[in-house]
């Protein structure tokens, strides 16, 4: 059986082989869902997301796997995290959605861009494709992340392996070397750089921990991790009361500096999610 895609009003669900599901929203272009063949979501998506704020802006949506281009963060005159999840993009028919920004579309970023992302769900694991391309005629520079959201059932019963002995950074502390496992006893907003192997999240289990997610990626060398924590979970008006504890973020990403494609070059970047 070959994948498929089908258009429900403004979503589009990818079918893989084996009847797992993966849906997309068009606007901002990004996952909203993945379902087993059961049915049983494996991706967060708050009970309080919205496409429109109370003046009709557009919003980024609060979970799945938004798409963060071309600016990670704050840290440029973009919208934080950048337009692509802002703008509404197009069914790719097989495959996914696509994204068409002219020159000048937004200020601050003169560039033209061509972005697609690709899903193909399966009952134990989940394949996102990202790809940017440069038109021309200038060059675009840029930096990208896949903002996973992960449905977990508490997420301070985690921890996280496989950054151990990497550069890390977070704003406050500046840059060093991450020690160990990454737990989550508050806010929790760390980038981890050029990495070198898959990361994993382990669920405590009685007096130890077991494995309950393995993060593989290509193409997108970094990984940043996200937990808003109790105390500043209330500052976020589309994030449902006890929201904080169901998700972890952990985001596949080019963030440790800017990404330059010349006149026709083309990024490929890859996240893998499998449920161990």
């Amino acid at each position: 059986m070959q994948q498929s895609l089908e258009r429900f009003g403004d979503r589009v669900e990818v079918r893989g082989p084996d009847g797992a599901t993966a849906s997309f929203s068009l606007h901002g272009g990004q996952l909203l869902s993945w379902r087993g063949r059961g049915g049983d979501e494996r991706l967060f998506l708050s009970s309080l997301a919205a496409v429109r704020g109370p003046k009709g802006q557009a919003l980024a949506i609060r979970g799945g796997v938004p798409v963060c281009f071309p600016q990670f963060a704050g840290l440029g005159p973009l919208p934080k995290h950048g337009f692509a999840r802002l703008e509404r993009w197009e069914a790719l028919p097989g495959r996914g959605v696509r994204l068409e920004v002219e020159p000048g579309r937004w200020p601050g970023w003169p560039a033209a861009a061509r972005l697609e992302v690709q899903a193909r769900p399966s009952e134990h694991s989940l394949e996102i494709e990202v790809q940017v391309e440069a038109p021309g005629p200038e060059p675009a520079e840029f930096t990208l992340a896949l903002h996973t959201y992960l449905r977990v059932d508490d997420v301070t019963d985690l921890e996280l392996l496989g950054a151990e002995g990497r550069l890390a950074r977070e704003a406050e502390r500046g840059e060093f070397v991450q020690a160990g496992p990454l737990r989550f006893e508050g806010e929790v907003d760390r980038q981890l750089l050029a990495l070198e192997r898959p990361l994993e999240v382990w669920q405590r289990s009685g007096a130890g921990y077991r494995p309950l997610w393995r993060v593989e990626q290509s193409g997108l060398p970094d990984a940043v991790v996200w937990n808003i924590g109790a105390a500043k979970a209330g500052g976020l008006s589309d994030l449902g009361p006890g929201e904080w504890r169901r998700y972890l973020c952990v985001e596949a990403a080019h963030i440790a500096a800017p990404k330059r494609l010349e006149p026709g070059q083309k990024l490929v970047g890859l996240q893998r999610l499998v449920r161990l």
